[in-house]
């Protein structure tokens, strides 16, 4: 006989065996039948659940009190599960946008045109390498990014999440003693920039 037919046998019989579920039924089930616990535990929560919406029922209060802890349990462990996975998905998109983007930078940041096509100098260049200027910035400059690596249409996010990555710079681990890396904003690096007057008003002026 299949295992699926003995649990039907099983539940079966478990549901002829009282008028109600108890705790002193649950126990007894799933004593005689370990192997189908938790499918004899999830049967009397649906019974239970029948004989809660019943106007006159009186459930045991000792398995009411078990099951719903239990059903709650089952709940939390389910939600958890699935808010660990979709986390993990979203790590892993997150990771898989930054490689992408580093590649693409890595490839690009040889071409000392490339802070003249964003717009930048060199030490705002410096700053964005390191991860060193805090969100947000302009959407024009996310744009000039995704546009000069290529990235195409959804190189905007991959461009953000890379920006704004969370690490310590590498400059650190080549420095006599750590310095300081107070992270600056986009307004202090364009006002500590070489831009010309002219090019600093028109970023200070973009929308973030």
């Amino acid at each position: 006989m299949s295992n699926k037919l003995n649990l039907e046998n099983v539940l079966d019989e478990f549901a002829a065996a009282a008028d109600r579920p108890s705790a002193p039924l649950v126990r007894e089930w799933t004593g005689k039948y370990p192997e189908f616990e938790r499918e004899i535990v999830d049967y009397a929560v649906q019974w239970s659940a029948r004989e809660l919406v019943t106007a006159d029922a009186q459930l045991d209060p000792e398995i009411e009190d078990r099951l719903v802890t239990r059903t709650m349990s089952h709940i939390q462990k389910v939600a958890h599960q699935l808010s660990a996975q979709a986390s993990g998905d979203a790590n892993a998109a997150v990771a898989a946008q930054i490689q992408r983007v580093e590649a693409a930078f890595r490839a690009r940041v040889r071409q000392p045109s490339l802070p003249a096509t964003l717009g930048i100098d060199e030490t705002m260049m410096a700053l964005f390498e390191e991860h060193m200027i805090l969100p947000p910035v302009p959407r024009r400059l996310l744009d000039a990014w995704s546009s000069a690596l290529n990235l195409g249409a959804e190189g905007v996010q991959a461009v953000n999440a890379w920006l704004f990555q969370s690490h310590r710079p590498a400059l650190a681990s080549r420095a006599s003693k750590t310095p300081d890396f107070a992270p600056w904003t986009f307004q202090q690096a364009v006002e500590n920039s070489t831009l010309s007057d002219e090019a600093k008003q028109q970023w200070l002026r973009e929308p973030a």
